[in-house]
């Protein structure tokens, strides 16, 4: 099973919660995660991290060679950026599985399908919180370089940071930290 089609069965759980407790029992359809281990559990890992762990890995290229040109991205791709400030508990920064891309190449704004967990719908979003599946929108430069994002037309602010996407297995999650 490939991580979106993982990350898709989650969607359509009895319950989902978004909790920084994971917890995961797929005969009964329950998932309590956060965005970082949504990813985990769509990888089948019982590695566990913070976004912005997973995004210094990327960066310091633990993982391989991270992706921050647009055009390189795809399906299944896991995109991440962090904060500037992390705070000992709670939010540094977040994570996503791109689910679709919907390029434009006459705008700075892409829009991207992207399955994630979230305190926050997307746009085109079915969720209050937890695993869902929503449109968000990437901001590229001229040279296609991921510049910032837009979380949804809701929150019409720009935020403005470094993302880095990454094609991962579970297996070179396991020996990143």
């Amino acid at each position: 099973m490939s991580i979106i089609e993982r990350a898709l069965s989650f969607i359509s759980y009895n319950e989902k919660v978004f909790s920084k407790h994971p917890f995961l029992d797929e005969k009964k359809k329950v998932i309590h995660c956060n965005c970082a281990s949504f990813i985990s559990f769509a990888l089948n890992s019982t590695t566990f991290f913070r976004a912005n762990e997973f995004y210094n890995a990327l960066a310091q290229k633990k993982l391989g060679n991270p992706i921050s040109n647009f055009n390189e991205l795809g399906p299944g791709d896991i995109l991440c950026w962090k904060k500037d400030i992390v705070p000992k508990n709670g939010d540094s920064g977040h994570m996503a599985i791109i689910y679709k891309i919907e390029n434009d190449p006459n705008s700075a704004l892409q829009k991207v399908w992207v399955l994630d967990s979230s305190k926050l719908p997307h746009d085109q979003d079915k969720r209050t919180e937890g695993p869902g599946l929503g449109l968000m929108r990437i901001e590229i430069d001229d040279d296609k370089k991921m510049i910032g994002l837009q979380w949804s037309s809701e929150r019409k602010k720009i935020k403005r940071t470094a993302l880095l996407a990454i094609r991962l297995t579970s297996i070179e999650l396991k020996d990143f930290s």
